[in-house]
């Protein structure tokens, strides 16, 4: 969750209510931020810290005549979103649903509709396997395997050796294909489909399994 925070942010926006929770010049309540939209320098938006209550009186905008000499299309920035009536306290939405609500159905839409599609999907992804054997495969194939290497990347320290063969290092493509016990397994296939196999990763697979 925590690596799909910026995506987050980039996708909502803020109901801004009374205002009094929303900072005028760095937050998403009018489109992008009115720091991005106007170009101030970083290291000045970094230290506004005015709200966006600061800039409203009695159900009006009121922005300062200084300012407005400044960045000529301000007001026409604010004065695109509408105050309410009487304003509530505002809240952050997601701008892709009808309720601004981030459902888990709503994150999974959005990931689906943004996300590579790849071919291999579909040949382990199958009512004739096994989910625990299709999250294997799957889990290979993005190199997330609990195998010593992907631990030792992790920051755990520990001697690494291939529980079948006791020969290498263990890794998920040691384990797959280059391990004695992995090579007699895919000899037994080869001896079933009448036919060579050579594999060195897993696209080497789906090249036998576009053959049918």
């Amino acid at each position: 969750m925590k690596s799909e925070l910026s995506i987050s942010s980039a996708n909502s926006t803020w109901l801004i209510g009374d205002g009094t929770f929303v900072n005028f010049w760095n937050d998403s309540w009018c489109g992008e931020p009115l720091s991005h939209q106007l170009h101030l320098n970083p290291h000045i938006s970094g230290h506004l810290s005015a709200k966006v209550c600061d800039f409203i009186c009695n159900g009006q905008w009121e922005v300062p005549q200084f300012l407005l000499s400044y960045f000529p299309t301000l007001a026409n920035l604010v004065s695109q979103v509408t105050l309410q009536m009487h304003p509530t306290s505002g809240r952050w939405i997601w701008k892709h649903s009808n309720n601004g609500e981030l459902s888990l159905k709503e994150a999974y839409v959005f990931k689906a509709s943004h996300s590579q599609k790849v071919k291999w999907s579909k040949a382990i992804w199958s009512s004739d396997i096994p989910p625990s054997k299709s999250l294997i495969v799957w889990r290979f194939m993005h190199g997330r395997t609990p195998t010593d290497d992907q631990l030792a990347l992790r920051g755990m320290s520990l001697a690494s050796m291939c529980s079948c063969c006791y020969k290498a290092h263990e890794t998920a493509t040691h384990l797959f294909f280059h391990c004695s016990f992995a090579h007699n397994l895919w000899s037994w296939l080869a001896s079933v489909l009448n036919r060579r196999l050579q594999f060195n990763s897993f696209e080497d697979v789906w090249h036998l399994t576009d053959r049918r």
